[in-house]
């Protein structure tokens, strides 16, 4: 995984730019295989209407091409780096999710196209009479 940060109208010190790739290694490490580049971009942002200033943007590139973007706006930088590094954490796993789900569907389809298994039947609906009557014995 491959991270970039980028700053607009401030300096990033070297503690600044560790504390991001602390960050994003473990919010995103448990994904690093699934990720091919991070983005973060910093900028100083006027917003009279507002009061919050600094920007914190995530680009991501996930293996399969997909691409994310997380943006928080915050009065404190620190603060806006942790919601948007968290932000793309979720994002990305949502998307890892939704694809794994769609290439098991795939799977699935393709299995029971070339006839390897039998269509799905739901289960037989379970006699609950008959069970009411049995008495449980509790062993301590």
């Amino acid at each position: 995984m491959k991270i970039e940060i980028q700053c607009d109208g401030m300096t990033a010190t070297k503690d600044l730019q560790e504390r991001i790739e602390r960050r994003i290694a473990f919010v995103l490490g448990i994904h690093r295989d699934s990720i091919r580049a991070v983005r973060v971009n910093l900028a100083w942002v006027n917003e009279p209407r507002d009061g919050k200033d600094k920007r914190c943007q995530v680009q991501g590139i996930l293996a399969s091409g997909q691409k994310i973007l997380v943006e928080i706006m915050d009065t404190d930088l620190q603060v806006a780096i942790h919601r948007a590094v968290d932000g793309a954490g979720w994002t990305v796993s949502r998307r890892l999710q939704r694809e794994q789900r769609q290439a098991n569907r795939e799977f699935v389809a393709q299995r029971s196209s070339y006839g390897h298994s039998e269509p799905v039947r739901p289960p037989e609906p379970t006699n609950y009479s008959a069970n009411r009557n049995r008495h449980v014995r509790l062993l301590y």
